[in-house]
């Protein structure tokens, strides 16, 4: 379990360094001052964390 923080830390990075990369694009092509990249952003996440959750609960079953 040493490595768990490490993991912990590796992911966090890596998922920060794409939101700020997905946000930029799309903010940059909708022009507004309304954040639409953060928003698209977090609907991928949300569809992407549910698709997980319904994946991972099906191995445990």
């Amino acid at each position: 379990m040493v490595l768990g923080p490490l993991y912990l830390v590796i992911d966090g990075g890596l998922g920060s360094l794409l939101r700020y990369d997905v946000s930029g694009v799309i903010q940059k092509q909708s022009s507004s001052l309304f954040s639409y990249g953060t928003l698209a952003f977090n609907i991928i996440g949300a569809a992407f964390i549910g698709f997980m959750w319904e994946l991972f609960q099906s191995f445990t079953k």
